[in-house]
């Protein structure tokens, strides 16, 4: 019965659309259509019980072209309804009515929300000749999605601000689609890269991971506005176990750079790597963090058949390590 009883209001949906498609089409003009059946679209679809009742009256409402009664929408309990709310504001050209979805609870929604921004960049541009702040307001919503828990709002936010016409986010990424400009990011005083170097330790090519690497270590950016974090480090002891062995090379030269104690264990086990680059590396590394817990550990490499370049490296960490005869 229940099931029936939505098909039932779900065909009324459809039926008060089709009364304002009609109207429309004889006046010519959806302001001229009988703001009834919208009406009834709005205050009878959008509270439906049915997730599949609201969303169809949301479809009716964007091809009405009422964005106020459409933007009600966004509070609507289901996140497929709300991210086709925002899909269809965007269509509408309707720039400001997205900013509230940029603080949706579900991830998808901001995204989408984001996405919308990007689209409409022009638009919200232009915005400014009317006296209104809508590129300020875009950009201050924006901002504040850099931090976001989401990892792909995050990057779209970064990337939406460069098309609003940021000089530092349209520097680090150049292309709409493309991957970003490790360049830019590398000469960043921002702290919100350190958030978007750590995002991109996870991306799918080795040499993107291993440039990330590398400008987390990167002594200039330590010594200017930040240093490694725990949640860089953390990435980075992931990264030391990267199945390529440049990625893994890299990661330990910025472990080494970050001087972080709580990564010599990843460092340790590094120097019984397969590949001689690592643990060449990791001896570098063990050096550079100064631990005299290394010492041992170092001890026994110079004891078994290794590469010279590896006993090499062992030796100046050695020499390095506090109470050595060298430090």
């Amino acid at each position: 019965m229940a099931c029936r009883d939505v098909e039932v209001r779900m065909e009324a949906i459809e039926q008060l659309g089709g009364m304002w498609e009609e109207a429309e089409a004889v006046a010519g003009a959806a302001e001229a259509a009988p703001v009834e059946a919208i009406a009834v679209l709005h205050s009878r679809g959008l509270s439906d019980s049915s997730a599949g009742v609201r969303g169809a009256a949301i479809e009716w409402l964007g091809r009405s072209g009422n964005v106020g009664m459409l933007s009600d929408a966004l509070d609507d309990p289901a996140v497929p309804n709300r991210m086709r709310t925002v899909a269809l504001l965007a269509s509408l050209q309707q720039p400001r009515r997205l900013l509230p979805a940029l603080r949706d609870a579900e991830p998808r929604v901001r995204l989408a929300a984001v996405h919308g921004c990007d689209r409409l960049a022009d638009e919200i541009i232009r915005g400014e000749a009317d006296g209104s702040d809508l590129r300020g307001e875009a950009m201050e919503a924006l901002m504040g999605l850099l931090s976001d828990s989401d990892r792909p709002v995050r990057h779209a936010a970064a990337a939406a601000l460069g098309r609003l016409g940021d000089r530092h986010w349209q520097a680090a990424f150049p292309q709409r689609d493309g991957p970003p400009s490790f360049e830019a990011l590398s000469e960043s005083p921002r702290p919100e890269v350190l958030t978007l170097l750590i995002d991109l330790l996870t991306v799918a090519l080795p040499e993107d991971r291993r440039l990330a690497a590398q400008l987390l270590g990167l002594n200039r950016l330590n010594a200017t506005s930040w240093t490694l974090s725990e949640r860089a480090c953390a990435g980075l002891r992931v990264l030391a176990r990267d199945p390529d062995a440049t990625v893994r090379v890299q990661a330990l030269h910025s472990l080494g750079e970050g001087r972080d104690a709580g990564s010599l264990a990843t460092v340790i086990g590094s120097l019984a790597d397969s590949s001689t680059k690592v643990r060449h590396a990791a001896a570098l590394a063990a050096g550079k963090i100064g631990d005299p817990r290394a010492q041992q550990v170092l001890v026994r490499v110079l004891t078994r058949r290794e590469d010279v370049t590896v006993q090499a490296a062992v030796c100046a960490a050695l020499h390095r390590l506090p109470g050595s005869a060298g430090s």
